[in-house]
């Protein structure tokens, strides 16, 4: 399972990057959308493995992460320099209003995470 969601982040991380600096790969001959495709893929993969029970737990860990993961690549490309042509971009509004409903959606899981810990006592 580490090595799929590897895979993503992979992923995500190619695309960002190929977002932020387009110049830099025309001669890799990678298209977007096989990279969208894949990790099309591996989503499904994920859902199709993963044991109901142990996937309630790793779901807080999975939106943290990759909440954070996600914006410290776009902190980064921007550090370095980078430009996002689809817009996506520490001063856009959109991005931190999708950081917020990450950050809510977390909590709300930590609330049903302590409830339940606090039923079963």
């Amino acid at each position: 399972m580490r090595g799929i969601v590897l895979l993503l982040m992979l992923g995500f991380t190619f695309l960002m990057f190929n977002d932020f600096f387009p110049e830099t790969l025309p001669g890799l001959k990678v298209s977007k959308w096989i990279v969208l495709l894949l990790i099309l893929v591996l989503f499904t993969c994920i859902s199709v493995l993963a044991d109901k029970e142990q996937e309630e737990r790793r779901t807080l860990k999975w939106t943290l992460f990759s909440s954070l993961y996600l914006l410290f690549v776009v902190i980064g490309m921007s550090v370095l320099g980078g430009h996002s042509t689809s817009g996506i971009s520490l001063d856009n509004p959109i991005v931190w209003v999708l950081l917020l409903v990450s950050l809510f959606q977390i909590s709300i899981q930590l609330k049903r995470r302590n409830s339940k810990k606090s039923q079963e006592l």
